[in-house]
């Protein structure tokens, strides 16, 4: 399984409008190839309780998907926004 995360979790961002690009490719790819299963991450989707400082020492139960598409997947694509010449912090 290829995990492709939309890396910011600004509501209509350009990232997340590249990342349906690229979701379109891929799904087209399994079309043709069969061998290509597709999880996307939205990070506009993660659950407001991990923005919480409790989530430092537990994590909410609703973050446990997330994870789990992360640790499932053989591979991970991430779309993301430059940032002062980086990544942003979530």
């Amino acid at each position: 399984m290829i995990t492709l995360i939309s890396g910011t979790n600004r509501p209509d961002s350009n990232t997340r409008n590249v990342t349906r690009i690229l979701e379109g490719i891929y799904r087209d790819l399994r079309v043709q190839t069969h061998v290509i299963d597709l999880h996307v991450i939205d990070l506009q989707e993660l659950p407001p309780a991990l923005f919480l400082p409790e989530a430092y020492a537990t994590k909410p139960p609703a973050f446990t998907p997330f994870v789990q598409a992360g640790l499932d997947a053989s591979g991970q694509v991430v779309v993301t926004p430059e940032y002062n010449g980086s990544m942003p912090g979530s």
